[in-house]
């Protein structure tokens, strides 16, 4: 299940793929727009959602909260882990 898809709430389509990454599909960041970008890890994924964040793109709490929860890191938006 996609962590998050482009829809009227979301700039960002990210997904986990049957090989075990995360894939940014159709990246909107970078100098190369419109290529996947792929993740090995929920920590990697989750600074890339937070790039997206900080340059100004509509990414859902939800999409943060569950990959923060599969990295391990504190909740910032509930402080739990």
């Amino acid at each position: 299940m996609s962590y998050c898809r482009r829809s009227s709430h979301s700039d960002v389509y990210l997904y986990p793929s049957a090989c075990g990454r995360i894939v940014c599909c159709a990246c909107s960041l970078g100098s190369v727009s419109a290529m996947s970008v792929e993740f090995d890890t929920a920590a990697d994924a989750l600074r890339h959602l937070q790039a997206h964040v900080a340059a100004g793109q509509m990414v859902p709490d939800y999409a943060i909260e569950r990959l923060q929860k599969e990295a391990g890191e504190r909740c910032l938006t509930t402080g739990n882990r």
